[in-house]
């Protein structure tokens, strides 16, 4: 009778092969959701910087005194939507002043204002500082914050004082 001879394996079983895929896809999917909430949450902080940029830009303006060739000095402001803010000069936003800067919000974005409301003209969508001491005019401790987030509920919440001290908290809306 002849020998049998045992074959060397070479190489992986297709089970082997199915359960390293099976593996690998249980692993990418837990993790993927992780992946893309970091890159929102990214998004959300990038606007936030922006935001406490711009009121740091226009309370500075407002304290320099500049006057953007007008003869006096005024205040500065910015006024928000759910999808733009506007740095402007003056106590009164005007949509139409050729003097405004627009920044636009990255889709899938949104500002929720709680600001307060002047008498007049009545436009809750603003803050703005006084000139030369930078201080926020009609400043209300209960309307004072934005919420900014995205459709994944990732939510900065930044908050100002009288004195245009911004706060930046997470989740905090």
């Amino acid at each position: 009778m002849g020998k049998f001879t045992a074959l060397s394996e070479n190489g992986f079983s297709l089970v082997e092969v199915l359960l390293v895929i099976s593996l690998l896809v249980i692993i990418l999917s837990l993790s993927a959701p992780n992946l893309f909430n970091q890159l929102a949450r990214e998004k959300v902080a990038s606007l936030s910087t922006d935001v406490v940029s711009i009121l740091k830009d226009a309370q500075t303006k407002a304290i320099n005194s500049e006057t953007i060739d007008l003869p006096t000095s005024s205040e500065f402001g910015v006024h928000f939507t759910a999808n733009s803010y506007t740095l402007f000069r003056g106590v009164v936003f005007n949509p139409t002043d050729t003097n405004n800067f627009l920044v636009s919000v990255p889709d899938n974005l949104t500002i929720i204002s709680n600001l307060p409301c002047p008498i007049s003209p009545n436009d809750c969508n603003n803050i703005i500082f006084s000139k030369l001491n930078g201080e926020v005019q009609d400043f209300d401790q209960t309307r004072n914050s934005l919420c900014l987030t995205d459709g994944l509920n990732n939510r900065i919440l930044l908050t100002t004082n009288f004195l245009g001290v911004i706060d930046a908290q997470t989740d905090g809306c």
